[in-house]
């Protein structure tokens, strides 16, 4: 939505394909399901990437090494790299491919949250940690009251319903969202994330 460089739409598909093959087909090999993903990519760049990202999991390289080979600056063709790197080699347990695609460095937060999709999409709900999902809070002004969500596990688990409705034939409502209400939540957010970044970048 933000980033028109066909790349970034290209590795945005990418994503999505990962996860839609987890959801269907969880019992390929972890390598199989990105390599098969990476038919959605036409561009050279980003299959060479995931090419060699495939080829250091295989080789079960460390992921300091294939962090250095591979890059991890939040470059699409970093991102996509790093994150197929981890999904397949560390894929197999949730636990393991969340904690080395922080470790990795970098854009972490981009990197597990697409590397957290897809394990959550290969593993389903009951293989995430409840330590995890259970920290996870509801909008409650919004919903309890029947009106729109600022989003939670509430709204997650409205839109999941809708994707399977959908996917079956069925007709849906759209889990309902409210852009207003995350507009004033951002903007409350906003002075505490700038305040972090100036202390960061005094304190260096």
């Amino acid at each position: 939505m933000t980033h028109t460089d066909s790349r970034a739409v290209e590795g945005a598909r990418f994503v999505a394909e990962v996860a839609a093959r987890c959801m269907r087909r969880s019992d390929e090999p972890l390598a199989t399901i990105v390599r098969s993903a990476k038919e959605v990519i036409d561009h050279p760049h980003l299959r060479d990437a995931i090419d060699r990202a495939l080829a250091l999991a295989e080789a079960q390289a460390s992921t300091e090494n294939a962090s250095r080979e591979l890059g991890n600056s939040g470059f699409i063709v970093h991102t996509i790299a790093i994150t197929a790197f981890c999904f397949v080699r560390f894929g197999a347990e949730p636990g393991p491919a969340r904690a080395e695609v922080i470790r990795a460095g970098g854009d972490t937060d981009s990197n597990a949250a697409i590397v957290g999709a897809w394990v959550g999409a290969l593993h389903g709900a009951a293989g995430l940690p409840l330590s995890l999902t259970n920290t996870l809070h509801d909008h409650d002004w919004f919903t309890s009251r029947g009106a729109l969500t600022l989003g939670g596990p509430t709204h997650l688990r409205a839109l999941a319903r809708d994707l399977v409705r959908a996917h079956g034939g069925e007709p849906c409502r759209e889990a309902r969202y409210s852009p207003i209400g995350a507009l004033l939540r951002n903007a409350a957010l906003y002075p505490i994330a700038l305040i972090h970044a100036v202390r960061v970048l005094l304190s260096r």
